[in-house]
């Protein structure tokens, strides 16, 4: 008789769901970056990956090329962000995986924080012209 450890094969199902998002987020975001995948295993799974790979399909489909990270922070206020331009590498988008909402919802955020780096990008070179 074979004894397998508790969490085996939850953990096999984890990492069999990480890397299908893996493999995905490939065709459709021009660059990526994964930050705390031991939380995004733990605590995301398909559901929460097929929303954000819909949602980032649609984008692409659209024309857009975007650069994002993916953290996962559990905020606790009553609104958390989802989706933000990034202060740590500019022209890139961050998307919190502990809230991700319905692909549509997701799309208007994503839309909404490009166009956040978009004006911001457009200030700085009316900066740099003067």
């Amino acid at each position: 008789m074979k004894i397998m450890r508790a969490g085996t094969e939850s953990e096999k199902r984890a990492e069999k769901e990480f890397s299908f998002f893996m493999e995905n987020l490939k065709s459709v975001a021009s660059e990526f970056q994964i930050l705390n995948g031991g939380e995004i295993k733990r605590h995301c799974g398909k559901g929460t990956y097929v929303k954000t790979i819909e949602a980032l399909a649609e984008l692409k489909k659209m024309g857009k090329n975007l650069k994002i990270r993916f953290p996962f922070i559990p905020f606790i206020e009553k609104e958390p962000k989802v989706v933000w331009p990034s202060e740590g590498r500019p022209g890139w988008i961050v998307i919190n995986l502990a809230h991700i909402r319905e692909p549509s919802v997701l799309i208007d955020l994503i839309l909404q924080a490009d166009k956040e780096i978009e004006e911001m990008n457009l200030a700085m070179e009316l900066l740099r012209s003067k």
